[in-house]
């Protein structure tokens, strides 16, 4: 996992945290406490110090395998809080946020205005890494209105104000979770989302989750997804809070959930990098799966230039149609806001977004603002409905999570829920002020930012999770210097939020459209599949593909390759340079687009008859240079253009082959009198004029 700027400071000599009542991002990644206003610092401290005695505890118990710590940021951003973690500060190693109250900060003799201080406990002994006596005060109109302070001893003993930090008994309980709700369910699982539990002496712990009567686990956020469920099954489920003294709250009403009806069969398998040949995927069965498809802007929403009517897009009819032209390949585009323009000009909107509309107030584009704390159901179900049409169509789907060009540019940003003058929550992703957000898909994105995303990014998972036929992409073309390493940040977040689900999906990254990005930084990350761009150093993707190695599955897209060109020769060179081509479709009947559908459908058809699990790319074994290759019992090659050309067919000596030739224009194909392997430039000549494709199998 990659380290963000300012995430955590190395070894910092003090250390502050605060315990309040809960506020929880989306989703429940970000858990927040907050003081009520008019709380005392002695009040403050008690609860410091009951943190830092949490973070002593789960060291010495060695909880996840770490040492545990307290960070401490004073007026960061606006803000002053505290962070219990494990090992090392960072978003994916909180257990819980606090905030500091209205009106109470640290001293700055303590922890220096803007400043953060860290301190950990060793494991086993809990001893913490120094001794720091931390002060909090209440200001009033500039001056100290009161002033309590946490001294830490290097035995990890903590004393308030002088005196052993031994709090009172607590016996009271975190009050009853609130608003039990389902919040998605698919066929094997439920997902349960509540309102945070408060309680008067310490920040709650966490929450039982039970099941028909039944503990099935325990969630530190308000959220918990319960998996292996069966289909078309109602389960009641009840959730309790407890805090750090162990009292548990009452538990909730029952709420009464019921799975999905079982998934009708499909085509479509769970794919993962194949074993014999990681150029492709492969299915459950082990068989290869070569991909390959169209997609358009509005394949997943629907879009309009502003102050037109939107146009509904037919998806089931598109549908109908890759399945005419043999494709098994979408890409699901996704905008994150209603403004998608370099300049304000032409403003356009999609629909629907991920986040509901509800106000108060108006947004830029004078309709209501967004609310960050709430999913709007609509998207979800529309992705979920059409994902599984693709499927029953044999299809699959690529889920892109992010958008580029929603933030790239002044215009975009202004349509952007993140937009602080957009949400009705205050947050504010222009942390450099410079009109526009690109650096909330970059490592810079701050706390609030990256909970959000990952709230957003587990609804989206937990909504598709049992189906088989969804690839995820973090993110279509962006310009952050650092865009390669967040996307690899969120490529491992989606694998390890999976990795107890039912199924994992592949995921993949796009090239970014900085141009400082080189290939080696995408074929270096964690991801199973990338999307090349063409020039720079990334070879001629456009004319003369590079020869997949098999370090990723490369999804060649002309979508970065041209933005919209390409045509059916593109498509074959690469097929023969073990690239997996996609096609950025336009929809108009332009014949070098419709020579593209045509060779897509021709290349799976090819793909699924020979044994690609043995087949590798060569330019060395057919004079055309695009040739699959067994060698000595299978070649499929593609000459471009007319002209005869030569196979090395010294591998094959002894051994017969036969002969099939593929008139690519016109789509037919014709057998040819069988021949003898043995020679190194067996000469071959189309039949017809055009490009063609030879297949050549030993019998």
């Amino acid at each position: 996992m990659h380290s963000r700027s300012g995430r955590w400071s190395t070894k910092i000599k003090r250390i502050v945290a605060v315990a309040l009542p809960l506020i929880v991002a989306i989703g429940g990644l970000l858990l927040l406490s907050s003081c009520r206003h008019g709380t005392k610092p002695s009040t403050v401290t008690r609860q410091i110090a009951a943190l830092l005695r949490e973070a002593r505890s789960r060291s010495m118990k060695g909880e996840n395998g770490a040492a545990w710590g307290v960070h401490f940021a004073n007026d960061v951003a606006g803000k002053s809080f505290c962070a219990l973690f494990a090992g090392s500060y960072a978003p994916g190693t909180v257990a819980r946020y606090q905030t500091l109250p209205a009106g109470v900060r640290f001293e700055s003799s303590s922890v220096p205005a803007g400043g953060t201080l860290d301190i950990l406990f060793a494991r086993t002994s809990g001893l913490p890494s120094t001794s720091t006596s931390i002060g909090v005060e209440r200001a009033t109109g500039g001056a100290a209105a009161g002033t309590s302070s946490v001294f830490v001893h290097t035995s990890g003993r903590s004393e308030i104000n002088g005196a052993p930090a031994t709090a009172a008994p607590d016996i009271t309980p975190p009050s009853v979770p609130r608003g039990l709700s389902a919040s998605t369910v698919t066929t094997s699982a439920v997902t349960l989302l509540w309102s945070p539990s408060s309680d008067p002496d310490s920040a709650v712990a966490g929450y039982k989750i039970f099941r028909n009567g039944t503990q099935v686990g325990t969630a530190m956020t308000n959220s918990y997804t319960d998996f292996k469920l069966s289909p078309s099954t109602s389960y009641t489920y009840t959730v309790a809070a407890y805090d750090a003294a162990g009292n548990i709250s009452a538990r909730t009403a029952g709420l009464v959930a019921t799975t999905r009806a079982p998934l009708s069969p499909s085509s479509t398998s769970l794919l993962r990098v194949s074993s014999s040949n990681p150029r492709y995927f492969q299915n459950a069965s082990g068989k290869i799966v070569y991909l390959t498809g169209s997609h358009n802007w509005d394949y997943f929403q629907d879009g309009a230039k502003v102050g037109q009517s939107i146009q509904l897009f037919d998806y089931k009819s598109y549908v109908k149609f890759m399945q005419g032209h043999n494709m098994n390949f979408m890409r699901f585009w996704s905008w994150e806001g209603w403004s998608f323009c370099r300049s304000m000009t032409s403003p356009s909107f999609s629909e629907p977004l991920a986040y509901p509309r509800t106000g108060p107030g108006n947004a830029l584009d004078g309709g209501l603002r967004y609310d960050l704390n709430q999913f709007n159901q609509a998207y979800f179900d529309r992705l979920r409905t059409r994902v599984e049409a693709a499927r029953a169509g044999g299809i699959y789907v690529s889920i892109m999570l992010f958008q580029g060009w929603s933030t790239c540019s002044k215009g975009a940003w202004r349509g952007h829920p993140y937009n602080v003058s957009n949400n009705i929550n205050g947050v504010d992703g222009d942390y450099n002020g410079d009109g526009a957000g690109i650096e909330i898909h970059s490592l810079q994105n701050g706390l609030t930012i990256d909970a959000l995303q990952k709230a957003y990014i587990r609804k989206v998972v937990d909504t598709v999770n049992d189906l088989d036929n969804v690839l995820f992409e973090v993110e279509n073309e962006e310009n952050p210097d650092d865009n390669v390493s967040w996307q690899d940040y969120v490529v491992q977040y989606i694998k390890s939020y999976e990795a107890t689900m039912p199924h994992q999906h592949p995921v993949g990254i796009t090239t970014p459209l900085n141009s400082s990005v080189k290939p080696s930084e995408l074929f270096a990350s964690s991801a199973d599949w990338i999307s090349p761009a063409t020039g720079r150093s990334w070879g001629d993707y456009r004319n003369n593909p590079p020869v997949a190695t098999g370090q990723k599955v490369v999804m060649a897209d002309t979508d970065h390759i041209f933005g919209v060109g390409g045509d059916g020769t593109w498509v074959w060179k690469n097929f023969m340079r073990g690239n997996n081509p996609i096609f950025m479709d336009d929809l108009s009947q332009r014949p070098k687009l419709k020579s593209a559908r045509v060779a897509m459908g021709q290349t799976r058809s090819y793909a699924d008859r020979i044994n690609l699990s043995a087949m590798t790319p060569s330019t060395t074994l057919c004079s055309s240079k695009y040739c699959l290759v067994n060698n000595g019992t299978e070649y499929l090659v593609y000459q471009p253009g007319r002209g005869s050309f030569t196979v090395n067919l010294s591998a094959g000596s002894g051994k017969t082959f036969s002969v099939e030739w593929l008139n690519v224009r016109t789509n037919t194909t014709r057998a040819g009198p069988s021949i003898k392997g043995g020679r190194a430039r067996q000469s071959f000549s189309p039949p017809f004029p055009g490009d063609a494709v030879l297949y050549l199998k030993t019998r």
